[in-house]
């Protein structure tokens, strides 16, 4: 099944913990020392001690996490009579420590924002206080990329209970086989997602990554670190892709903003001119047939929208910045106030085969379509349009016939289709009115 959301641990899988919880300690014991005479290690002891025993009175509960009782049954075993405030003065020491070093590992805030980008959705599942946690994602500034957080606080059960993991589902919408549970921990993560059907992603850092044999504790994959979440999620879908035997084109805009109109001011020129040929519009149906682009800059360019054959003229708001695409998923990623054609895999191709095309028309006319089928050179029947095996068999086109040289193709798998690139938009539609002239 496709993916679409990841689960993800918080603590010691976004952040290093551990290290964090190592200098909020060294703070709580500055002021320890000012009260009592206890060495560094003493009170290490002391604190995990309490702790121990507030994790096995009030096991599987959020209030099992709550910092204050652990300082609290500290104190109590430390003085004769509570001392309400300092209790008080050693949570918020702690906390405010561990908060102000707190740091993201390396990549989780690129990998979270492409996760996004592809439509993703994130949810955050984690034990411990809610309060505590929305003061960590605030820090660490990922909140706008959580579309759903879930605490022990609020299920009333610590993972690897299944409540965490299906209430995280419900929220985002969801079921379990379009999920990914991501996580540092081989009981809590892994092995609660498990039981629910999730596919599971452990993260190898630190004691709680160690393997077990039972199968329900294994996990699905393993990375080294998140970035690598990014390669997981495309081998996932695609394997998922290919055994169905179908790739459908997915444009997510990123930006609705639209395109800049001084650079449109060539395409509309030359769209103009071919939509008066008809060689780009719209059949009596209202399905509309061909599209024009030009390189902008890298693997970015601006292409005519989905539809817009049915329009005599078009603005900028007709036009798409094609910014980022995976030909194999057939997904790609746009700004502007329309999606891009679902031709873009094509013209994305024909642009990655030499770095001076700047620009490519995909024309339709069946009379000249007809007249040099298999003539000039030809794509395969199988590779219809949108699809990625299409812009596959084009670059292949390109590296092993005339297609390089004369610019011109005609789309076997694609009725009255024909592509045109050039070094620039003249240069292209020069080449079309050389063939179309004759017919």
């Amino acid at each position: 099944m496709i993916k679409k959301a990841v689960l993800f641990d918080l603590d010691d899988t976004l952040y290093d913990y551990s290290k964090v919880h190592k200098i909020a300690i060294k703070e709580v014991y500055k002021l320890l020392k000012e009260k009592l005479n206890l060495s560094y290690t003493k009170v290490k002891y002391l604190f995990k001690l309490s702790r121990e025993e507030v994790h096995r009175e009030l096991s599987g509960t959020a209030s099992a996490h709550n910092r204050i009782l652990y300082f609290q049954r500290l104190i109590e075993k430390t003085h004769e009579h509570v001392d309400s405030m300092f209790i008080l003065k050693l949570y918020n020491t702690y906390w405010d420590t561990l908060l102000k070093n707190m740091e993201l590992r390396p990549g989780v805030l690129k990998t979270l924002k492409k996760l996004k980008e592809e439509d993703l959705k994130i949810a955050i599942v984690s034990d411990l206080t809610t309060n505590i946690q929305i003061r960590k994602l605030h820090k660490l500034g990922i909140s706008k990329y959580v579309d759903a957080l879930v605490t022990s606080e609020e299920t009333g059960s610590d993972k690897p209970h299944a409540i965490m993991f299906l209430l995280a589902l419900n929220k985002l919408k969801v079921s379990p086989n379009e999920a990914l549970m991501v996580g540092d921990n081989t009981i809590a993560d892994i092995e609660g997602a498990n039981f629910v059907g999730i596919d599971t992603v452990l993260l190898q850092k630190g004691a709680l990554a160690k393997t077990f044999k039972e199968d329900y504790k294994q996990p699905n994959y393993t990375i080294k670190n998140i970035p690598e979440l990014l390669k997981v999620i495309d081998k996932i879908n695609l394997s998922f892709v290919q055994n169905e035997g179908y790739i459908k084109f997915k444009c997510i805009i990123k930006n609705k903003t639209p395109v800049s109109k001084n650079k449109i001011i060539d395409l509309n020129i030359y769209r103009n001119k071919l939509y008066k040929l008809k060689l780009i519009g719209a059949y009596s149906n209202k399905i509309g047939y061909g599209n024009i682009s030009i390189r902008d800059k890298d693997k970015k360019f601006l292409i005519s929208g989905t539809t817009t054959g049915n329009y005599a003229k078009l603005t900028n708001k007709h036009y798409s910045k094609v910014v980022s695409y995976k030909i194999k998923l057939n997904t790609l990623t746009c700004s502007g106030a329309i999606k891009a054609s679902s031709e873009s895999m094509t013209h994305a191709n024909i642009y990655e085969c030499n770095k001076n095309i700047g620009a490519v028309i995909h024309i339709h006319n069946n009379k000249l379509w007809k007249k040099h089928l298999y003539k000039l050179p030809t794509t395969p029947k199988y590779a219809t349009f949108g699809t990625p095996e299409l812009a596959y068999e084009i670059k292949k086109l390109y590296n092993n016939s005339k297609f390089k040289t004369k610019k011109i193709a005609i789309l076997g798998g694609h009725v009255s289709g024909i592509i045109v690139f050039g070094k620039d938009l003249e240069e292209a539609y020069s080449i079309i009115l050389k063939y179309f002239n004759k017919i």
